[in-house]
């Protein structure tokens, strides 16, 4: 499912434009939207820097830690 996330949001990525992006979010035209785009497409990029199999294990694992040291102790 994370390939198939990662396939979609680059597609998105490389072909979404600024209209594009108010078009589907029903956003105005303005400065915020322009930031949220802009944002958007930071974040993708960011995203788009890990492979599927990364993504997967930092997901899978639910936000528990599998460094001891970063465990408290009960």
């Amino acid at each position: 499912m994370t390939k198939e996330f990662l396939q979609a949001l680059s597609k998105t990525y490389t072909n979404m434009d600024y209209y594009d992006f108010l078009n589907k979010t029903g956003l105005r035209d303005c400065q915020n939207s322009l930031n949220k785009f802009q944002q958007f497409k930071r974040a993708a990029e960011n995203l788009l820097r890990f492979d599927a199999q990364t993504l997967e294990n930092i997901i899978s694992n639910n936000g528990t830690s599998r460094n001891p040291a970063l465990e408290t102790v009960a």
